[in-house]
C-alpha cells in the first residue's frame, strides 16, 4: 500500500493515533528504516563516562601485562579527551560529516602513547561493553521479521561513529540473527539524520521515493522531523522519561563518586607575592594551560584532515598562548601539520568592516564601549584619528545615528576613509598570515568572541572559526556566532558552584592578565616595506615576549617544559585534578596574602583608547560604609572581601558562594522537572 496520502502532518506535528498502524499498512512497495541504537537495540539506563569507564576496563585487562601501564580511569579520560574534542571540532566547523570512531581512537592512543595496533583492540572492548549494555527490542524486531515475511525490505539508518560492519557484528551478537535487509551509518557516508541528508542518500542508493518510505527511531528531530519534512512517514518510538531520568542520575552519580575519589584537596600556601605568584604558575595554572594546550591539540589535529586550514593566534593575549601552546608541543613531541600564525588584531580592527556594512555586531560593541561618550569620541577611537569634528558629532553616541553621521557628513566621509584604508591594511595583513587558506581558526583567550563576531559581519568572504579559553555570554548579546566558537576549558554562561571549572568565570581577569603581555594593543596599521605593520610590531616586540613573562607565566612555562614526552597525559591527568580544585579555593576563598598576590588592579580599557581602568578595591577606604561600596563593586569581590574584612572573611565569602548554590540548585531542581 502506498503511503504518501498519509503525510499531510507538518513537521513537528503531534502524533497521529494512525501512525501506530503505519507498519500494518506496509507492503512491498514500501521501504521500513529504522534507527538502530534506542530503537532495535535498547539501552539500559547507564551514562556516557559509566559506559566509557567499563570500556576502559575491559580494555586494560586485555592488553595491560606491564605494571606501569595505563591504568583504565586513564583510558577512559583519554577516551572522553579525544571523542569531546572531536564532536567539538565537527559541531564548531559547521562541516559535514560523521565523527568516526577510529579517528578518536587514534587519538586516544596518542594521548595514551600506545601503539596505533592497539585501536583494533579497542574497539573490541567496546563492542564486548555494548553487548553487556544493550538488549533487542523483541516487539519492535517481531513486527519487522513479519514486515519482511510480506515482502517488505528493511533497512537500518543509524547516526554513529560505528562503521556498518562493526554495528552489524553488534548487533548479531544482540539480537542472535540479522534482522535488516541493509545497514547504512553516518559514519560511513558522512552524511547524518540530523542534517536530513543520509535520508537523501540511502533512498537514493535504495531506488525508493520519499512517499515509500517508513521511518521508526526515537529522536524527535532526527527521526521524526527530518524524514517527515522530507515526505516520509514517520513512527516516533521515544524512550520513557523514566528511563531518561535514570540515565541522567546515573552520570551524575557516577561524576560525582569520580570526583570525590580523585580529586585531592587544594593545598594552601602562604609565600611572599613573586613567589606566590611563580608557584601558582607552576602548579596550578600550569596543568590548567597544559589541558587547554592539550585540547587545542586534539581540535587542531582533527581539523588538520581538511585541507586549506590555518590557526591564528590573535593579538594580544592570543600571542602569549602560542607561545604557551608551542611549549607543549615541544614537550610532548605531538604531531600538528598546520599553518600556525600570529594575528595583528583587537577589537577595534575586527570592527571597522562591521562598521562600514552597518552590522548589527558593530552596534552592540559600539554601544555597550561608548555608552556616555560622544559621537566625536567614538569616531577617534574606531578610526584612530585625532581629526576635528562640527558639532553635531557633540551628542551622546547612539548607533544609527553614528552611522548616518558617516554616510552624511564630511568628516564622516574621513573617517570612512581612513576605516577603509586601515581594513585594507588588515586584510593585507591577514592574507601574509593566513597564506592560501580559506578556514581560519581564531585563537584568543575568551570570552563573549567579539572579534570572531565583528570579522564575520565584517568579512563574511573568510570562514571563521573561534577557539577560546572560555566561552560565556556574560554580556547578554546575541549569540548566533557561539555556533562557530568554542570553549576548550570552560564553556558556560555563568559561574556554578558545584563545577570548579567555572570558578574561572568569578575574577576572568586573572586569565587575561596572564595570558597578556606588556605590549600595546592593535590599533592601526602602517606599510612598511611593502608589508602590512600593526604598532603593536615594535623593535624587539618577540624578545619582549620571551623576557619580560609575568611570575605566573614563568611558572607555566616552567610546568609545560618540564613535560615528559612519554608519560605527560598521566601526569597532566593527576596534576589537573587537583589544579581546578585549587583554583576553585583560591578565587572563592582566598586569604590576603592570595588576594593581594592575584589582584588585578590596573586594566586596559582598549579599543582604540589609552585610558586605563582602575580596580575600585586597588586602595581600600579607611571608613566601613566606604569599604563596603568598594567589596560590592569591585571587580573580584571575594579578593575584595579578604582585603577589607579579614576578621570576617569566611562569613561574607560564605555568604557569597551560598548565594550562588542557591541559584544553580534552584536551575538544577526546573532542569530536572523539565525532564
Amino acid at each position: 500500500m502506498r503511503l504518501g496520502t498519509m503525510q499531510s502532518n507538518p513537521a513537528g506535528a503531534p502524533r497521529r493515533a494512525s501512525d501506530r498502524n503505519l507498519l500494518a499498512c506496509a507492503g512491498p512497495g514500501n521501504l521500513v528504516s529504522t534507527d538502530i541504537f534506542d530503537t532495535i537495540l535498547l539501552r539500559r539506563p547507564v551514562s556516557e563516562r559509566r559506559r566509557m569507564s567499563m570500556i576502559a576496563r575491559v580494555f586494560v585487562s586485555r592488553v595491560s601485562t606491564d605494571i606501569d601501564g595505563p591504568t583504565a580511569a586513564i583510558v577512559r579520560r583519554a577516551r572522553w579527551e579525544a571523542q569531546h574534542s572531536a564532536y567539538k571540532e565537527l559541531d564548531t566547523s559547521g562541516r559535514r560529516g560523521e565523527v568516526r570512531i577510529e579517528d578518536i581512537l587514534e587519538r586516544q592512543v596518542i594521548l595514551l602513547g600506545l601503539p596505533r595496533d592497539h585501536i583494533a583492540e579497542l574497539i573490541r572492548a567496546e563492542l564486548l561493553v555494548e553487548q553487556k549494555l544493550l538488549h533487542p527490542n523483541r516487539a519492535l524486531i517481531g513486527r519487522l521479521e513479519e514486515l519482511r515475511g510480506r515482502g517488505v525490505r528493511v533497512i537500518g539508518i543509524s547516526d554513529t561513529s560505528l562503521s556498518a560492519s562493526h554495528l552489524q557484528s553488534l548487533m548479531e551478537a544482540v539480537i542472535g540473527r540479522n534482522v535488516l535487509d541493509r545497514l547504512y551509518t553516518s559514519a560511513d557516508l558522512q552524511l547524518t539524520k540530523r542534517s536530513g541528508e543520509i535520508f537523501t542518500a540511502v533512498l537514493r542508493e535504495e531506488a525508493t521515493p520519499f512517499s515509500d518510505l517508513i521511518h521508526i527511531g526515537d529522536d524527535r528531530h532526527a527521526d521524526v522531523r527530518m524524514p517527515r519534512k522530507l515526505g516520509a512517514a514517520c513512527l516516533h518510538l521515544p524512550r520513557s522519561s523514566r528511563h531518561v531520568a535514570l540515565r541522567r542520575l546515573d552520570g551524575t552519580l557516577f561524576e560525582a563518586l569520580r570526583r570525590r575519589s580523585e580529586f585531592p584537596k587544594a593545598p594552601r600556601r602562604n609565600d611572599g607575592r613573586t613567589d606566590y605568584l611563580r608557584r601558582f604558575g607552576e602548579r596550578t595554572l600550569g596543568p590548567i594551560v597544559a589541558e587547554f594546550c592539550m585540547r587545542l591539540w586534539l581540535y587542531l589535529s582533527t581539523a588538520s584532515t581538511s585541507e586549506q586550514t590555518t590557526v591564528a593566534f590573535c593579538a594580544r593575549g592570543g600571542l602569549n598562548m602560542r607561545v604557551a601552546f608551542e611549549a607543549f608541543m615541544r614537550s610532548t613531541g605531538l604531531p600538528l601539520d598546520m599553518r600556525r600564525s600570529d594575528l595583528m588584531i583587537s577589537r577595534v580592527v575586527a570592527a571597522r568592516a562591521a562598521i562600514l556594512a552597518e552590522s548589527a555586531a558593530a552596534s552592540d560593541e559600539l554601544a555597550r564601549e561608548f555608552s556616555g561618550a560622544t559621537m566625536a569620541d567614538t569616531a577617534r577611537a574606531v578610526a584612530a584619528i585625532d581629526d576635528i569634528f562640527g558639532p553635531e558629532w557633540n551628542t551622546s553616541f547612539e548607533a544609527q545615528g553614528f552611522f548616518k553621521l558617516l554616510r552624511g557628513t564630511a568628516a564622516g566621509r574621513r573617517v570612512r576613509q581612513m576605516l577603509e584604508e586601515q581594513d585594507e591594511l588588515f586584510v593585507s595583513h591577514l592574507r601574509h598570515c593566513i597564506g592560501k587558506a580559506k578556514r581560519i581558526i581564531l585563537c584568543d583567550t575568551g570570552l563573549y568572541g567579539s572579534t570572531l563576531r565583528l570579522l564575520q559581519a565584517g568579512h563574511p568572504e573568510f570562514e571563521w572559526e573561534c577557539v577560546l579559553f572560555a566561552r560565556c555570554n556574560y554580556k547578554g548579546f546575541d549569540a548566533s556566532h557561539f555556533a562557530r566558537t568554542a570553549g576548550l576549558s570552560v564553556d558556560k554562561d555563568g559561574y556554578n558552584p558545584f563545577e570548579p571549572r567555572t570558578s574561572v568565570l568569578r575574577y576572568w581577569h586573572l586569565i587575561e592578565a596572564l595570558f597578556e603581555p606588556r605590549l600595546p594593543s592593535v590599533r592601526f596599521f602602517t606599510w612598511h616595506d611593502g608589508i602590512a605593520q600593526s604598532n603593536l610590531e615594535q623593535a624587539g616586540w618577540r624578545e619582549i615576549l620571551e623576557t619580560e613573562r609575568s611570575p605566573a607565566l614563568s611558572g607555566v612555562i616552567a610546568y609545560l617544559d618540564a613535560l615528559d614526552s612519554k608519560d605527560w597525559f598521566r601526569r597532566l591527568a593527576s596534576d589537573t585534578d587537583l589544579a581546578w580544585p585549587t583554583i576553585h579555593a583560591a578565587l572563592i576563598f582566598p586569604d590576603a596574602i592570595g588576594s593581594a598576590a592575584l589582584r588585578v588592579v590596573d586594566r586596559s580599557r582598549d579599543f582604540g583608547r589609552d585610558e586605563v581602568v582602575h580596580s575600585p578595591d586597588a586602595a581600600p577606604a579607611t571608613s566601613l560604609v566606604k569599604r563596603m561600596g568598594q567589596a560590592r563593586t569591585a571587580l573580584w569581590k571575594e579578593g575584595a572581601v579578604a582585603l577589607m574584612f579579614p576578621a570576617l572573611r569566611w562569613p561574607l565569602q560564605l555568604g557569597i558562594e551560598s548565594a550562588y548554590c542557591a541559584r544553580s540548585a534552584c536551575r538544577l531542581m526546573k532542569r530536572w522537572m523539565r525532564w
